[in-house]
């Protein structure tokens, strides 16, 4: 199936009719219509959005969330705390539309994400954790509240997790 430049990140809807692709540079996402084998729409998340690795569908609500780095290329003072800022964005599903009031902002808090590159969320789907390829941490948060509630050291450059069902 073709589709945009540099794929990355790839999330199946559990009635196998979608299939939603990250592209890498872009941060733009595809949706791809299983049954007809084609994509059918492609979205942005941001012009200043990039480094799109992964996307995870939450287990309740509808919506998928996708871990990136937004770079503040037209700031004149290219400094790495006011040029490159480590987020997750947020899709919902329903109607395939970017929801930028929802993005977490990782860089709020005593310690700051480097390279966000994987989601996922706690069987109750009422926490998210993000792991982040620079800084080597997993970061969890309160989905209710969109609150950090810990860091926790995972060692150098992890790249992917999974929670186990009991959680």
């Amino acid at each position: 199936i073709p589709v945009e430049p540099e794929p990355r990140g790839l999330a199946r809807s559990v009635d196998g009719q979608w299939l939603w692709v990250t592209h890498f540079f872009t941060g733009r996402v595809s949706r791809i219509d299983l049954t007809e084998r084609r994509v059918v729409r492609t979205i942005e998340t941001g012009s200043d959005t990039n480094a799109l690795q992964k996307i995870a569908i939450h287990p309740s609500n509808g919506r998928a969330y996708l871990p990136h780095i937004r770079s503040n290329v037209g700031n004149r003072f290219r400094l790495f705390d006011t040029t490159v800022f480590p987020a997750v964005s947020v899709l919902d599903l329903s109607t395939f539309t970017h929801l930028p009031r929802e993005r977490i902002d990782l860089s709020l808090g005593l310690t700051v994400a480097n390279l966000p590159f994987d989601v996922t969320f706690s069987p109750d789907g009422t926490q998210m954790y993000v792991i982040n390829l620079g800084s080597g941490d997993v970061m969890a948060y309160d989905l209710a509240t969109g609150y950090r509630t810990a860091t926790i050291d995972v060692g150098h450059g992890p790249r992917g997790m999974a929670v186990s069902g009991d959680g």
